[in-house]
């Protein structure tokens, strides 16, 4: 490898030398950063517009909550006053009543079809081209959110057809997160693989803040509930625009790449990653003991997601008593110290890797150790706070800010085992474990039906003892070699 970066670098020399518009091109507009902004960029709108009506519903529709959690007063902040909430001054027209559950429901869908349509979509990422695939998807999303407030107002909330609208939904960005990751690994090279992965999962994150925090924006500072929709939606349409014209799918492709950078990408990924379509060794990879591995702990990772991340709301909520605006603030505040965070981590990694400090398998295995047992044991702390508000608060946010380290070790391990076929690994990481979601989902209504402080201690404890016992699977027996599957079946023109 050494032998080959040095001819690479002689050839950099050389070329600038002759040419001062390659010297321009090479210093601000190389095209693996290009591809990679773009896909953090469609992550976000894919993040905002999956979620559109589940944060505008209480502006068009009266949303009735359940009472069960008031049914017991045995835990020991009832006594607690609710913090007062500003009134807002917009007055919105309620279109339909809807109960909470039913609401829940709705979104529910959304993440059913969308497991299920991951495994097409690594599939067709691929044997075949993913690009095109991503801007079907970005522009269907999009014109689905821009023609949902003409739905909503026709069918007057018709609560089968905004089913139909979530179920479609789902299945059209199903497809989106096995195709960015095939994109990467045609793009990332071995020695930038981390720090380039963390400005595509960073995307994640403030997609989530754009979603939360955004959308409510929009909407009060507009004083119509459809602007989110229309907005997010001709966003979406505008980057698809751009990724058609600007991105492709590797760099044997792309006319626009200078000669130096290919040469690069080519030696970086030599006997790694095959651009050619392939088929995909299906049978060894159901049989490959380290894809169950990674299986499992992916699963495991989305329950305690399920059990920290997504009870912080519920749980400021019903035990501290925080009002609906407090609540949609610090639901969003970890995600801004977790887009900084996994940026940084990215950019160490790559550093401490490849100058030989630390091994890429002891790196993954430090992360995930770090994003799997910070989380819950510091969710757990936290609610031996009791009714101390800013101590849980701060807490909660360093614990979910720790869940960076997850996913930067998680979501590179496909690329790390099989680049030429990391779309659809990731769908069967990410897919199998969004099913291991809805159990954990159902089994925190089992633990904790009342929502008392002792029950939610109960699921946070149950949290840490999964955290404990598939981290220590996995680090005992995770690899992060090239495995021999990864070598193409059959090559095609």
């Amino acid at each position: 490898m050494s032998e080959d970066m040095r001819e690479v670098r002689e050839s950099l020399e050389t070329t600038s030398a002759s040419s001062s518009e390659s010297i321009t091109r090479i210093a601000y507009l190389r095209q693996r950063y290009l591809v990679t902004f773009m896909i953090m960029f469609i992550t976000i709108n894919c993040y905002t517009n999956r979620a559109i009506i589940t944060e505008t519903i209480e502006f068009f529709a009266e949303v009735t909550r359940s009472r069960n959690s008031t049914k017991h007063k045995n835990h020991q902040c009832l006594e607690l006053q609710p913090l007062l909430e500003k009134k807002s001054s917009l007055n919105f027209t309620k279109i339909f009543k809807i109960d909470s559950e039913t609401s829940d429901s709705i979104q529910d869908l959304f993440y059913l079809s969308y497991t299920l349509t991951h495994f097409p979509g690594g599939i067709y990422a691929d044997s075949r081209n993913p690009k095109h695939l991503l801007s079907l998807v970005t522009v269907a999303c999009s014109f689905i959110n821009i023609l949902s407030p003409s739905i909503i107002k026709i069918t007057k909330g018709n609560h089968h057809v905004m089913r139909a609208v979530a179920i479609l939904l789902g299945t059209f960005q199903g497809a989106i997160f096995p195709s960015t990751l095939n994109m990467m690994a045609h793009w990332a090279p071995l020695r930038e693989r981390a720090s380039l992965m963390s400005l595509n999962l960073a995307g994640f994150f403030l997609g989530l803040v754009a979603s939360k925090s955004g959308t409510k924006l929009l909407v009060k500072s507009s004083g119509d509930w459809t602007t989110p929709f229309y907005v997010f939606g001709a966003i979406g349409v505008f980057l698809a625009l751009i990724w058609e014209l600007w991105v492709f799918q590797d760099p044997h492709h792309d006319p626009r790449i200078t000669p130096e950078e290919k040469e690069y990408l080519d030696v970086e990924m030599r006997g790694l990653v095959d651009h050619n379509p392939k088929r995909i060794p299906y049978f060894a990879m159901f049989t490959s003991f380290q894809v169950w591995i990674l299986i499992l702990v992916h699963a495991a990772n989305r329950g305690i997601w399920h059990f920290t991340g997504m009870m912080t709301p519920v749980y400021t909520k019903d035990i501290l008593k925080y009002g609906n605006d407090q609540i949609n603030l610090m639901s969003t505040l970890p995600y801004i110290p977790m887009t900084v965070l996994i940026i940084a981590l990215g950019y160490f990694s790559d550093w401490i890797t490849r100058n030989g400090y630390v091994s890429v398998l002891t790196m993954r295995k430090v992360f995930t150790s770090l994003g799997m047992m910070g989380p819950p044991i510091y969710m757990l702390t936290g609610s031996y706070g009791g009714c101390d508000r800013l101590g849980a608060v701060i807490i909660f946010v360093i614990g979910m800010t720790q869940f960076a380290f997850a996913y930067l070790a998680l979501y590179l391990i496909p690329m790390d085992l099989s680049p030429n076929y990391t779309g659809f690994l990731a769908s069967l990481t990410n897919g199998f474990g969004n099913f291991g979601g809805f159990f954990f989902k159902k089994f925190s209504m089992w633990v904790a039906p009342d929502k008392t402080i002792h029950q939610y201690r109960d699921l946070f404890w149950v949290s840490v003892l999964i955290a404990m016992i598939s981290n220590l699977v996995y680090v005992i027996f995770c690899n992060v070699k090239v495995q021999s599957w990864n070598r193409p079946l059959v090559k095609r023109k």
